[in-house]
């Protein structure tokens, strides 16, 4: 009995120092990817993504020194380690979009695709970063939402014009022009006659979902 609990405090003494050691190789592996020899610099974005979510936080603070790192690769590693683990997708969907308000040219793009590519788990990001920024950028980001899903993209603006009453005219603006519908929605109308609006938005959206199965 003694040595089975010897044994077992051994394993996870060696699973935590395994673990322990993680980090500290995928920090190295993110210094390696500087190297001007294309070989090495190729096996550290490899093994990179073969360590997956445990690389995610080296990844992230290399993409915030980009004039250390090059951001553009780093952003390509850390969206195939969200296509591979979908346990990690969330993640780096979230370094992704605070990369998009950091970020431009090239890298901006890149980011982009990236939330394209990690599917529809990117839309309610994108669509509340395309709201709160507006402008060029948001343009961009709720295109990319609708061309991952667009039917998500609605359902997320219907479910923004619910809960947030102050961006009530950028998403009405948003929904007729995705949906070519307009229930009448004046933001200098009276409160009733917004609420009423928003009402028949809501009503509209509910009824092209699909009927739930009976028993």
């Amino acid at each position: 009995m003694k040595h089975k609990i010897i044994g077992v405090l051994v394993l996870g003494l060696v699973a935590c120092v395994a673990g322990c050691a993680q980090p500290g190789k995928a920090r190295e592996l993110v210094v390696q990817l500087n190297s001007s020899d294309m070989s090495e610099k190729a096996s550290a974005e490899i093994a990179l993504v073969d360590m997956g979510p445990t690389a995610i936080p080296e990844l992230r603070r290399a993409a915030q020194a980009p004039e250390a790192y090059d951001r553009f690769q780093i952003i390509g590693i850390l969206t195939e380690i969200g296509k591979r683990d979908a346990d990690a997708r969330d993640r780096v969907v979230k370094v992704l979009l605070r990369l998009l308000g950091t970020t431009e040219g090239a890298d901006e793009d890149r980011a982009l695709l990236g939330l394209k590519e990690l599917g529809v788990a990117s839309v309610p990001g994108l669509v509340k970063f395309g709201i709160d920024v507006g402008e060029e950028e948001g343009i961009k980001a709720l295109a990319v939402a609708c061309l991952i899903d667009k039917d998500a993209t609605i359902d997320e603006l219907i479910r923004t014009l619910k809960t947030r009453h102050g961006v009530r005219p950028v998403v009405v603006g948003l929904l007729r022009s995705l949906t070519k519908n307009n229930f009448g929605f004046d933001p200098k109308a009276p409160a009733v006659a917004r609420a009423q609006a928003v009402r028949r938005w809501i009503g509209w959206w509910k009824s092209r979902q699909p009927a739930e199965a009976g028993p």
